[in-house]
């Protein structure tokens, strides 16, 4: 009898309209954190775009990949749960509702072409008599919009909870020119393949700035051919292109493999070592520590202290590995801005022409292998 007492209270709850709206609000706010925390990266992105402990937050909350994460999952099946529970419990009595006739008895009487008149101007129609009463009708699909209301939320939970535990969400990084069918599924620092029935090639990429750095707009023109597939879409952010049961979404950009010089200052004696190479070569240097060049950016917008968002010139994000010491991801900046308080940066000389070199801004890398 308890048992039973329970089940019903817990129906009763289920079925109310309030727990239905909760739930869509807390789907509604995992999608847009979903869409501000670019999805599916390595760990280690993450760590060089947060920092460790916003990136272990990140990473444990299950926010890196929301729409497989255990209780975004766990959120669709009661939304699913609730919703299910509102149709068996109010669809009978509202289909019944549909099908009865509602009667009007307070109507004032006027002359039946009048009536009829008025009735019309109103919307209503005649569809039959019945013991010479005529009936009229009007909005009888207006509550139908109740059962396609649910039934609607009911399809996008159930392909949110089928996508949960059969899809998958995995990251292609293709240079302009470039072609692959090898998405990569990343689990911490760990990558599974998964291999697309068609290659993917990049034609060409575009990419438009606001007057203050920041990009406005980047599109890849995309080309997808094999096993009955040819064709060519462009595809956005926000604006993702479908091909088959596989979706193509554009979640960040990065070079190419853009070639980068620079110098190199010896801290303990002042020398300066040049150094030359290409986005994503690695490279080994005369003290026995090894390079990686990571990305290479035209135009970089930081928080600068005390001031709002600006384009601080060219930036180039690199690795490297001492020989005896752990792997740091930097940033160096062609333009040389004045970083001193925000992240590691900090003054560390200057030189004969009256220029000041800062040391790079430290990314929070530490468990690198280059």
């Amino acid at each position: 009898m308890n048992v039973k007492v329970g089940l019903d209270r817990v129906l009763l709850v289920m079925g109310q309209m309030r727990t239905a709206v909760a739930l869509l609000g807390l789907c509604a706010l995992a999608s847009m954190a979903g869409t501000l925390v670019v999805q599916g990266l390595p760990i280690q992105d993450y760590v060089a775009e947060y920092g460790v402990v916003w990136a272990r937050v990140l990473w444990y909350t299950g926010l890196t990949d929301v729409f497989r994460a255990w209780w975004y999952v766990g959120i669709l099946v009661f939304l699913l749960t609730s919703v299910s529970v509102c149709v068996v419990r109010n669809g009978p009595q509202i289909g019944r509702t549909l099908r009865a006739p509602r009667y009007l008895p307070h109507l004032p009487g006027k002359g039946i072409k009048i009536g009829e008149r008025e009735l019309r101007a109103a919307g209503f129609r005649p569809v039959g008599s019945v013991n010479d009463v005529n009936i009229w009708q009007r909005g009888a699909l207006n509550r139908v919009g109740y059962f396609l209301v649910h039934i609607g939320v009911l399809g996008v939970a159930a392909a949110g909870i089928v996508s949960g535990f059969v899809g998958w969400r995995g990251t292609l990084n293709l240079r302009e020119g470039e072609t692959d069918h090898v998405a990569l599924v990343w689990q911490g620092a760990d990558a599974t393949p998964q291999f697309l029935p068609f290659e993917v090639s990049n034609d060409g990429f575009e990419i438009e700035f606001y007057p203050s750095g920041m990009p406005s707009r980047y599109a890849t023109n995309l080309r997808f051919k094999g096993q009955g597939v040819s064709r060519s879409e462009v595809v956005e952010v926000n604006k993702p292109v479908r091909v088959g049961a596989y979706a193509f979404y554009q979640a960040s950009f990065g070079d190419g493999g853009s070639g980068v010089a620079g110098q190199g200052l010896d801290l303990s004696n002042g020398a300066l070592a040049t150094f030359e190479g290409h986005v994503y070569d690695k490279a080994n240097l005369p003290d026995g520590a090894r390079i990686e060049i990571l990305d290479f950016r035209p135009f970089t917008v930081e928080t600068m202290k005390g001031e709002r968002p600006t384009d601080v010139g060219p930036s180039v994000d690199y690795v490297v590995q001492p020989p005896d010491a752990e792997a740091v991801q930097l940033r160096a900046y062609m333009n040389h801005p004045n970083m001193v308080g925000v992240a590691d940066g900090q003054q560390v000389g200057g030189q004969n022409d009256g220029a000041v070199i800062y040391r790079p801004v430290m990314l929070g890398l530490q468990d690198y292998e280059a």
